[in-house]
């Protein structure tokens, strides 16, 4: 009977853990890199699409266009 017991514990401590673990890695989301024009055509959407931490690539060519920063308070 107290060995039925140690395992159901020891199962139940294993998966509380793994579910805290699990929720904590769910929050966190790591940085992307984007590339012009691979995942835009233009700089500045890519540059509105990008997230704090995000890398915006801009590979070899011409681009005309004006760039502008939009700061949200």
């Amino acid at each position: 009977m107290k060995s039925k017991r140690n395992g159901f514990w020891k199962i139940s401590v294993f998966a509380i853990l793994f579910a805290v673990l699990a929720f904590i890695s769910i929050g966190f989301t790591s940085a992307d890199t984007i590339y012009v024009p691979d995942n835009y055509a233009k700089i500045q959407w890519a540059v509105d699409n990008a997230s704090a931490g995000d890398t915006v690539i801009v590979r070899d060519g011409t681009y005309n266009e004006k760039l502008f920063r939009q700061v949200y308070v």
